[in-house]
């Protein structure tokens, strides 16, 4: 016999409000950053947040914090002519988890398209992300946001 507990219909549709509200948090985030505006999009995140990109770019590592990844911001940003903006292309949203799949679109200072696919994966806390995994083509990062 199972030593764990069978889940119930509360916490099924705890599971559920938790789901639907954080997808609404994911399109809040993504509508915040194609709009430009930056309030809404940081208010979408905890100050003790979690941020991790793989890779050996200028811009890879990990970052604690939202005033180390709001400096993570204006780095991308100073790179670029046009700032990225999004079409989300899948969300999948089971709890406390996101998984964003989108297609980025921006261009350079040198006037290069910056179009990078990235696959974001948010954990939520009391409604605000804590930790983000942001996958992406790094090769790109590297041969057009980050040259010169």
């Amino acid at each position: 016999m199972s030593s764990q507990a069978t889940p119930t219909k509360v916490d099924f549709e705890q599971w559920k409000a938790q789901t639907e509200a954080n997808r609404q948090l994911a399109q809040k985030i993504v509508d915040a950053m194609n709009r430009g505006d930056a309030a809404g999009f940081l208010a979408c995140f905890s100050d003790d947040m979690d941020y991790w990109m793989p890779g050996k770019t200028p811009l890879s590592g990990h970052l604690k914090g939202k005033k180390a990844w709001m400096k993570f911001q204006e780095e991308v940003n100073r790179h670029l002519k046009q700032r990225i903006t999004v079409t989300l292309k899948n969300l999948i949203v089971s709890g406390d988890w996101i998984v964003m799949e989108a297609q980025g679109r921006a261009v350079t200072h040198k006037d290069q398209d910056y179009n990078n696919t990235y696959c974001g994966i948010l954990q939520v806390r009391d409604g605000k992300v804590v930790r983000v995994h942001e996958y992406l083509d790094t090769e790109l990062v590297s041969n057009v946001l980050c040259v010169g």
